[in-house]
């Protein structure tokens, strides 16, 4: 079996040659589909953790406003 994919400059062309290419084709399209679902995965993930990064900021600072009104009122 040839190794080349079929070409339409081609005399003949072989079915397992085509039948060859398309299963070559479909894996290729198998791993790309897969590669950009795990990248949407992550990107997901990362935009969870900073909405849950901003959460935490906007605690410690709140704590902190506390703490400084608190220390201002002993005063």
């Amino acid at each position: 079996m040839r190794r080349e994919a079929p070409s339409t400059s081609d005399e003949i062309i072989d079915s397992r040659d085509v039948i060859e290419r398309i299963e070559d084709l479909e894996s290729e399209k198998e791993a790309l589909t897969e590669a950009v679902s795990e990248a949407q995965d992550a990107l997901d993930e990362a935009g969870d953790l900073a909405d849950n990064l901003a959460e935490l900021q906007a605690k410690a600072e709140a704590a902190d406003k506390a703490l400084e009104e608190w220390e201002q009122g002993d005063q």
